[in-house]
């Protein structure tokens, strides 16, 4: 017999193949989008189709609308929506109607819009033209620390911040962790945490956006590995391994500490064995930077031994699969350049 409770228990990250899909095909809506003056107070016909990406399982055995999406509702909601905003571009339609839809459905982890415009005014014959985009929502990890000033008042702050930015969810926090600094210069003790959010900002966007909180918190970057009221760094965004001028992730330290951090999350689930766990071999490379990859971790007061990867490899949903099986799972994880 199926246990009910436990449907849902367990998905600490999306995976999009255990994901359904309920469909809206050819929606029509009479409303006043497009470039020209004419297209606003006139109006015409948009057709609008929506695959909503959720998980229906647990709908299927309860035979309950309330554990679904209700496509009647969402058809209501893109009606509305479209017709209340105007827009010159079907781009920006798309964007902000997907965006609304994912921030206002429970359940919704992913959606792809397409947006026909039939009646576009381009003086040649053309059956319709079309817009379409897909978003979802990303498992970030954020690492936050302070070494100035009141140290937890940044950092709750920091948190409350990001949690408020459109797009953004923090879904788990760490406990604070006092930790020694590092790079040589003489400073104060840091106290650090982790964030575990949800968000439907890209990479560069969710930088920027901790920029901007690093600024309101008047961080200034003067001396290298220097104090600092607030320091803000993506450790992970889904399995996205990237490296650019800007960002690099997974996050990096510095060019001989490639990645340091210890991590403590509480998370759903019962305690577990690990073991099974320790032999997997990660997916992703790590940007060839670095030849040792060692995890110690910890579940549930059970200490494990540090795991050394040498094929450049690490991958975050790994991590999470571990974690989604402890209640309580800590990490420490670094990385040495050769």
């Amino acid at each position: 017999m199926v246990n009910i409770n436990n449907i849902q228990k367990g998905f600490a990250v999306m995976d999009e193949t255990r994901l359904d899909k309920i469909e809206i095909k050819e929606l029509e809506v009479f409303a006043n989008h497009g470039v020209y003056p004419e297209e606003n107070v006139l109006g015409q016909k948009f057709v609008i189709s929506a695959t909503l990406f959720t998980r229906t399982r647990l709908a299927g055995l309860t035979d309950e609308l309330s554990a679904s999406i209700n496509y009647g509702e969402v058809s209501h909601m893109i009606t509305d929506f479209t017709r209340k905003h105007t827009y010159k571009l079907l781009e920006s339609l798309a964007e902000n109607l997907a965006e609304m839809l994912l921030c206002s459905l429970s359940g919704l982890e992913k959606i792809t819009l397409k947006i026909e415009k039939p009646w576009a005014p381009v003086a040649l014959p053309l059956k319709t033209v079309s817009v379409e985009i897909t978003r979802k929502w990303h498992t970030a990890y954020i690492a936050f620390g302070s070494n100035m000033g009141d140290k937890k008042a940044y950092l709750d702050g920091a948190i409350e911040a990001l949690n408020k930015i459109k797009g953004c969810q923090v879904e788990k926090v760490s406990e604070y962790l006092v930790t020694k600094p590092y790079g040589g210069v003489e400073q104060d003790d840091f106290l650090n945490a982790c964030a575990q959010i949800k968000t439907l900002l890209s990479p560069e966007e969710l930088l920027d956006v901790l920029h901007e909180i690093e600024k309101e918190a008047h961080r200034e970057r003067i001396v290298r590995w220097g104090p600092r009221t607030l320091d803000l760094d993506i450790l992970l965004y889904d399995d996205v391994v990237m490296e650019t001028d800007d960002l690099i992730i997974p996050h990096i330290a510095d060019e001989k500490t490639i990645f340091a951090n210890r991590v403590h999350l509480m998370t759903k689930g019962k305690n577990g064995s690990l073991n099974s766990y320790m032999g997997w071999k990660w997916s992703v490379p790590f940007t060839g930077k670095s030849n040792v990859m060692n995890f110690l971790t910890g579940v549930g007061g059970v200490l494990y031994p540090v795991q050394s990867f040498d094929d450049e490899v690490f991958n975050e949903r790994v991590f999470m699969d571990i974690c989604k099986y402890a209640d309580d799972v800590w990490f420490t994880a670094m990385a040495i350049k050769a």
